[in-house]
């Protein structure tokens, strides 16, 4: 029980990692492209994407902590089991939709040359919505 456990942290992980990974590749327009307002909000502050990156960062570790002080308990591991699973099956979701919305970034870049993509970004004759 305890691999499946770890296995579906390692999911939770590696898709975190991903995300700030784009997070920092992008930042100079990640801000418009967050669908998060309090995120928005913390990268428009004066700490900006590092700050947003070291409270996602933060936020993941600290899950990943109290999920382990939980798994202590034996008569709690099923339950945590279970929702490190719903989490995991989350994170696998987000990693298809960043994927996806990274396609269509990708194809508005194509058609929106100027310079790069925060030309792209704020290109509107896209055909791709």
């Amino acid at each position: 029980m305890f691999i499946r456990f770890t296995l579906a942290w390692l999911i939770i992980l590696v898709v975190a990692t991903y995300d700030n990974y784009l997070t920092v590749k992008h930042g100079p327009v990640i801000g418009e492209m967050e669908y998060n307002p309090v995120g928005r909000y913390v990268m428009g502050s004066e700490g900006g994407v590092p700050l947003f990156v070291g409270l996602k960062t933060a936020g993941v570790g600290l899950s990943l902590l109290f999920a382990f002080v939980l798994w202590q308990r034996e008569r709690l591991r099923a339950s945590v089991l279970r929702a490190t699973y719903v989490v995991a099956m989350l994170q696998v979701g987000l990693f298809g939709f960043l994927e996806t919305d990274w396609v269509r970034i990708q194809m508005r870049s194509r058609s929106c040359k100027p310079n790069g993509l925060v030309s792209a970004m704020r290109c509107s004759q896209s055909p791709i919505r």
